[in-house]
C-alpha cells in the first residue's frame, strides 16, 4: 500500500482511491481493461469500475466498433451505459446531438487557431436549429437535464450579436479544454485497448498523420504556421538540423511579408 495513504486517516472516498491505487501498484505490468482505465485515470468515471471494465472487455473483439469514428467508438465503449457514469459532462456523449458535434469539431476546427474556432461558432450559432447550448457552470442559465441543480446550458438565440461573439470565445475555450483534458483521456485508453491505431491517434493529437507536420507540430508549430507554409508551398523550403528549423531564402522572403505575430512565431524557431 502506498505508505503516505496508510498513514493517513481516511474517509470512505479517501479509501475508494486508496484501493485503486492499490489495485494499480499490484497490477501496473498488466494490460487488464481495469488496469488500462486506472492508469489513464477513469476510474473516478464510473461509480462500478469493473462492471466498466467487463463490459469493455466483452468489446474488444467485436470488429464493428473498430469501424466506428472515434466519437461514436468512445460512446460505444466508455458510455453505453450511463446510470453507471459519475461524469456529467462526459455523459453528454452518450446522446446523439454531442456525438455529431464532437465528430464535427474534432476532425475541422480542433487544429485550427482561435480566430477561426470563435469564427466557428458564431456561424454555428446562428445556422443551428437548436436554442440551448452546453458552456459549463459558470455561464450556464439553464439546468441541466441529468442533474437540475446545475445550470449548464444557455439560450443563444435571445442573446446579440455582442454577446454571441464573447460567448464563442468562451465555448471555444471550454471545449477545447475539455476535448484537451477529458476526451483526449479516453482517446489515448483506445490506443493502449488497441481499438484504434497508432495514425488514427496522431490524427487526434495533432489533426495530422503527416510526419512531417507531426513533426513540426511537436516543435512548437502552431496551426497558423502549418497553414503559412501550406499555403506558400513551403514544404521544401526548410530542413530540420539537430532540432532546429533552418529555413531557405525563398522561406525568408515569403516571411518578411508576413505580419509580425507570424514573424515573431516563426522566428523563435528558425534559425
Amino acid at each position: 500500500m502506498n505508505p503516505l495513504l496508510e498513514k493517513s486517516k481516511l474517509d470512505e472516498k479517501g479509501k475508494i482511491v486508496a484501493r485503486r491505487e492499490n489495485d494499480y501498484i499490484d497490477n501496473h505490468q498488466n494490460n487488464d481493461v481495469k488496469t488500462i482505465l486506472i492508469k489513464n485515470s477513469l476510474a473516478s468515471v464510473y461509480y462500478d469500475v469493473d462492471l466498466a471494465a467487463i463490459y469493455i472487455e466483452n468489446l474488444l473483439n467485436n470488429p464493428s466498433v473498430k469501424k466506428l469514428s472515434i466519437v461514436d467508438m468512445i460512446s460505444k465503449v466508455f458510455f453505453n451505459n450511463c446510470e453507471n457514469v459519475s461524469d456529467f459532462e462526459l455523459s453528454r456523449l452518450s446522446k446523439k446531438e454531442a456525438i455529431s458535434f464532437y465528430d464535427l469539431y474534432i476532425s475541422r476546427v480542433y487544429n485550427l487557431d482561435l480566430k477561426s474556432k470563435v469564427k466557428y461558432f458564431v456561424n454555428y450559432f446562428e445556422k443551428s436549429q437548436n436554442e440551448n447550448y452546453f458552456i459549463g457552470e459558470s455561464f450556464g442559465e439553464i439546468p441541466s437535464e441529468f442533474n437540475p441543480r446545475r445550470n449548464v446550458y444557455i439560450n443563444v438565440k435571445n442573446k446579440t450579436y455582442k454577446e454571441r461573439i464573447n460567448l464563442a470565445v468562451v465555448k471555444t475555450k471550454i471545449e477545447d479544454d475539455f476535448i484537451g483534458f477529458k476526451i483526449g483521456k479516453l482517446v489515448k485508453t483506445l490506443f493502449d485497448l488497441k481499438l484504434i491505431e497508432e495514425h488514427e491517434y496522431d490524427k487526434f493529437l495533432y489533426g495530422t498523420n503527416d510526419d512531417s507536420k507531426v513533426q513540426l507540430i511537436k516543435m512548437g508549430i502552431s496551426p497558423m504556421i502549418l497553414k503559412f507554409i501550406e499555403e506558400y508551398h513551403l514544404e521544401s523550403e526548410y530542413e530540420i538540423i539537430n532540432g532546429m528549423i533552418v529555413i531557405s531564402d525563398i522561406f525568408k522572403e515569403r516571411l518578411r511579408e508576413q505580419d509580425d505575430f507570424i514573424r515573431f512565431e516563426i522566428g523563435k524557431l528558425v534559425y
